[in-house]
């Protein structure tokens, strides 16, 4: 079969409001088909007002292409390059019409999202598709790029980014840690995706190549209802954490973005540094890879190679590249939400009730556990079989267990033990378990029994080496 030819380069980005009267009418796009109150746009809204109602993604997009045509002229590649928007001018449906009347039959699409998730890779694919709908006969079809995590280009760009602002921190030593931040998606839609995984291990590849040392990863941004569990910990939340930890400097280096938009000018520079001022931390923010010219020219390597057709695509670090057509079941639509088993007789009327769903081995586990802290306490949780272990296993490891967790689990043991915790509550005289859980591995663990309830997700307990003096430490169960 031979290989398409493509005509032009369409950059897909998300798009931000460039006048005050713009933000409104922006949010609205974003939240079109969401219950979301209209105080939250509000507030959301002073966020853009407190940078003069003008977000920087679209400066810092025309940058970027303008970067990119340079660079693709010098490579012998002469594609026309067109620019379109998920949520404001220039809208997707505004670019393509302009394709059909340049007489463009197909082009290639750059989305500027390095990870896989269903907003950030699925969604734009489907964006594509409505406004190719919207202007009917005579639309061009579009290529996605694929993601490119774990591209050199994308790597060795963070990786200065990061370097750079830890010699503004005096280099590594005591009291530094590197907190990696990405936009926090809900638990439901980690779940069906490799988000976590890709993002786990773009932060090990630029933290090894800039020689950050102690480092995590911490969410930002998020939204939705409180009750809907979303990734974590929050940036600000682990700050504190990090404080009672010993640690003294940080930078936090926002890899899940590429340009420093508002979700890094305000919630990063604004409010993290806030956050850490007020805890005597010195902070500092590395800067994403806009144009930096090692991420410009990875842009073009991702063109070039299917522009040419090349048969190799470069990656780095211990996973693959992805494939250049996604799997048609990849990042699909988080599943709807419930609250729980369903009782009959309630809900609306014509609705189907939800189907129960039984999670035998976190029970058993926790019985285990229970029994060996209380003998005989297990007995309080129904349809459990206890068991004593001489040499039980590390609490902290869900492997360790036998858990059950998300497909990018790195909890194999020491260093991101953040999944789950169990530990005895006193109920009315009686013990039982309380499962802390964190993460997407949150919602695979509904209401086991009425003896088990979900409790806010515990941080990793501190490592020794990084406590401070005279600080009560942390039991571990």
């Amino acid at each position: 079969m031979e290989a398409p030819a493509y005509e032009a380069l369409l950059f897909v980005s998300f798009g931000g409001p460039e006048r005050q009267e713009d933000v409104i009418p922006f949010l609205e796009n974003v939240v079109r088909g969401k219950p979301v109150p209209r105080a939250r746009l509000q507030e959301v809204a002073e966020h853009y007002y407190q940078l003069g109602g003008r977000s920087p993604i679209n400066d810092q997009n025309r940058e970027l292409i303008a970067e990119v045509r340079v660079e693709l002229a010098g490579r012998g590649i002469a594609l026309p390059v067109y620019w379109g928007n998920r949520n404001w001018h220039p809208l997707l449906v505004e670019a393509l019409g302009d394709m059909v009347r340049d007489g463009v039959g197909r082009a290639i699409a750059f989305v500027t999202s390095a990870f896989s998730s269903y907003s950030g890779c699925r969604q734009y694919r489907e964006n594509i598709e409505e406004a190719r709908a919207a202007l009917e006969a005579g639309a061009p079809v579009v290529d996605k790029i694929r993601p490119f995590f774990n591209h050199p280009g994308f790597v060795e760009a963070m990786a200065d980014r990061v370097r750079e602002s830890l010699s503004r921190l005096g280099g590594d030593g005591p009291g530094l840690a590197t907190v990696f931040t990405a936009h926090s998606i809900p638990a439901a839609m980690a779940d069906r995706c490799q988000y976590v995984t890709q993002l786990r291990e773009a932060c090990a590849l630029v933290s090894d190549r800039a020689g950050a040392g102690y480092w995590e990863l911490a969410f930002q941004s998020r939204s939705g209802p409180p009750s809907q569990p979303w990734l974590e910990p929050d940036v600000c939340d682990r700050l504190r954490d990090l404080r009672d930890a010993g640690v003294t400097r940080v930078c936090v280096a926002p890899i899940g973005f590429l340009s420093d938009h508002l979700e890094v000018a305000f919630d990063l520079d604004v409010q993290a540094r806030e956050a850490a001022e007020g805890l005597g931390i010195e902070f500092v923010r590395a800067g994403t890879v806009g144009t930096h010219p090692r991420f410009v020219a990875g842009v073009c390597d991702l063109i070039e190679e299917r522009v040419r057709h090349a048969r190799e695509r470069v990656s780095v670090g211990g996973l693959p590249a992805l494939p250049d057509k996604c799997p048609a079941d990849c990042c699909p639509r988080p599943l709807p939400r419930t609250r729980g088993p369903a009782r009959r007789n309630r809900g609306k009327r014509g609705r189907p009730p939800c189907k129960p769903v039984s999670v035998p081995v976190p029970r058993r586990a926790a019985a285990i556990h229970l029994e060996r802290l209380l003998p005989g306490a297990s007995s309080d949780l129904p349809g459990t079989r206890t068991r004593r272990a001489a040499a039980s296993p590390p609490i902290w490891s869900c492997s360790a267990w036998g858990l059950p967790c998300h497909p990018g689990c790195p909890g194999r043991g020491a260093l991101l033990p953040h999944h789950f915790t169990l530990a005895p509550v006193a109920r009315g005289g009686i013990f039982s378990v309380a499962l802390s859980v964190d993460g997407p591995f949150r919602s695979r663990l509904p209401a086991v029994s009425r003896h088990v309830a979900l409790r806010r997700p515990d941080f990793p307990p501190r490592p020794k080496a990084q406590r401070l003096p005279g600080r009560p430490t942390q039991t571990q169960l």
